[in-house]
């Protein structure tokens, strides 16, 4: 009888064991998938973030030459309103 009681106690440690074995194999194929699909989405928000700092550059340079348009622009209204005062 002692044996028996012996068998059954590490044949449920072990059923246990194989279960709880299962579970946390299931556990972690789910948190490698959530990596793998982190991974990409961390790349797409990296080439996002690549491509918004061109826009940006771009748009830095087009407000430069706008900016130096805009002085080449008062330089020549001065002038002229300098002329003017010459003139009158």
């Amino acid at each position: 009888m002692k044996k028996n009681v012996i068998i059954a106690i590490l044949a449920i440690t072990t059923i246990l064991s194989t279960v709880y074995a299962f579970y946390e194999k299931t556990e972690a194929e789910k948190q490698q998938a959530l990596a793998v699909e982190n991974e990409k989405l961390a790349r797409e928000m990296s080439i996002k973030a690549e491509e918004q700092m061109k826009l940006a550059e771009q748009q830095l340079r087009r407000t430069e030459v706008s900016m130096m348009e805009a002085l080449k622009q008062t330089q020549i209204a001065n002038e002229a309103l300098k002329n003017c005062k010459k003139s009158n």
